[in-house]
């Protein structure tokens, strides 16, 4: 009586399976403008003067973070499109700036997609998309992407901005004052989506697993 019960309320929370929600969303503006960004792990050895950007997040409930989702362009001066990017440094750094995850990954790996629309400086604007997994907790972060590059004197990435934020960002240009607040720049355009907690269907399926395998033990 109990399993079938149990089946039955299971039935009634199939429709009801999570997805993956966005917990983060600054879209790209039309205007195509940007910010360079290169790689942290440069050092500040590619081109001159060298930058680094990064941008403020906020979580108001512990995420896993599954998804980040950037865009931006080639500044288009030297090669066609993304080809001077044989990778990205993707980080996110507490407020003290102490790195809480890191990763360099291939240009490829990322996929990315031609939007179809161009950037101030000429290039194409791309979508980018990093599958992850990143466990944070309630508080205020930031994300720096940055590229890089086959030509350290080559064409440099463009983080495009968006619209929505706090209007301010924070810059490294690797002169040892670490990273510092460009108040009135703007923002950039990046989404962040967690993870969906396990759905109910699932939960419903191992359980019944385990009721199975109990009613087999006592027959």
């Amino acid at each position: 009586m109990f399993v079938k019960g149990f089946v039955a309320a299971c039935g009634v929370m199939l429709p009801f399976a999570a997805f993956g929600q966005v917990v983060w969303d600054q879209e790209p503006s039309a205007d195509g403008l940007g910010q360079y960004s290169d790689g942290i792990s440069t050092n500040g050895t590619q081109f001159a003067p060298p930058q680094a950007v990064a941008d403020d997040f906020s979580l108001s409930a512990a995420a896993n973070i599954s998804d980040i989702q950037f865009w931006g362009s080639s500044e288009d001066a030297f090669a066609p499109d993304l080809s001077n990017f044989k990778a990205f440094d993707i980080y996110v750094y507490d407020t003290s700036f102490n790195a809480v995850y890191s990763t360099q990954v291939s240009t490829a790996s990322l996929t990315p997609v031609n939007t179809g629309n161009l950037s101030a400086s000429g290039g194409q604007i791309y979508d980018f998309n990093l599958a992850t997994s990143i466990n944070l907790g309630v508080g205020s972060y930031f994300l720096h992407v940055g590229s890089i590059d086959v030509n350290p004197q080559g064409d440099r990435f463009v983080w495009a901005d968006s619209a929505t934020g706090n209007n301010s960002f924070r810059v490294n240009f690797f002169d040892g004052n670490g990273w510092q607040t460009d108040a009135g720049a703007g923002d950039l355009a990046f989404k962040l989506t967690a993870s969906p907690a396990p759905e109910p269907a699932s939960l419903c399926m191992l359980a019944l697993g385990g009721l199975a395998l109990i009613r087999r033990r006592t027959a």
